[in-house]
């Protein structure tokens, strides 16, 4: 029989709530380039209010780290957790735009407009990413791209994760902004299917070439 001190517990408890509070969790993701391995066990934690520093020669991995932290890039196993709510997701944005908000108030009516544009609420401001549905994270992704007033998005593959129901509800949504706003948006897939619902315009690609540009139809 094992006895856990009460001194035991509450370090556990302190170690506990300190992890609640990491901004981002990196444990041990692993990134590759075809045959060439990016990134594989390299694991830390950031925490507000601190600075962490990654040092290394040139092709260490370093920028690889960086833009896997940052969702860019997908490991094939391990994790990345960022911890951000919805909310903070889309004041940052706002604030990387033509017109930052100047006020906390401002920015969270602005947030929770640009939930109403893709079909969500202010319910979802406080809502962790990974809890919502693809369909949602969908929405949420196009808000934050919408937060800074482009005048172009560069839409890579948006809806190839998803089923067919939510594929069709985001594709719609993207048609309803277009109108609203006026967006121009650069569409790449694969799928030529959603490009006739999609673009009226389309540039094919074989290889690195394209090979021919007309209707999409």
């Amino acid at each position: 029989m094992t006895t856990v001190t009460s001194a035991e517990q509450a370090a556990v408890a302190a170690v506990a709530a300190e992890r609640r509070h990491d901004l981002l969790t990196v444990d041990n993701p692993r990134v590759s380039f075809g045959d060439a391995e990016g990134i594989r066990g390299i694991s830390f934690v950031a925490r507000p209010g601190r600075c962490l520093a990654i040092v290394g020669e040139s092709g260490s991995g370093k920028t690889t780290t960086s833009r896997t932290a940052l969702a860019l890039l997908a490991p094939t196993s391990g994790e990345v957790l960022l911890r951000w709510s919805v909310g903070r997701l889309l004041v940052d944005a706002l604030r990387t735009g033509r017109r930052p908000p100047s006020s906390k108030a401002e920015a969270r009516g602005r947030a929770v407009r640009l939930l109403n544009q893709v079909g969500l609420g202010e319910q979802h401001l406080g809502a962790a990413p990974p809890r919502l549905s693809g369909g949602q994270r969908q929405r949420v992704a196009i808000a934050r791209a919408l937060a800074p007033e482009p005048s172009i998005l560069v839409c890579d593959e948006p809806v190839s994760a998803l089923d067919v129901s939510a594929q069709a509800q985001v594709l719609d949504l993207r048609t309803d902004l277009r109108d609203e706003l006026g967006a121009s948006y650069l569409f790449i897939s694969h799928d030529l299917y959603l490009l006739n619902d999609t673009s009226p315009s389309a540039a094919y690609a074989r290889g690195w070439d394209a090979t021919w540009k007309g209707a999409a139809r």
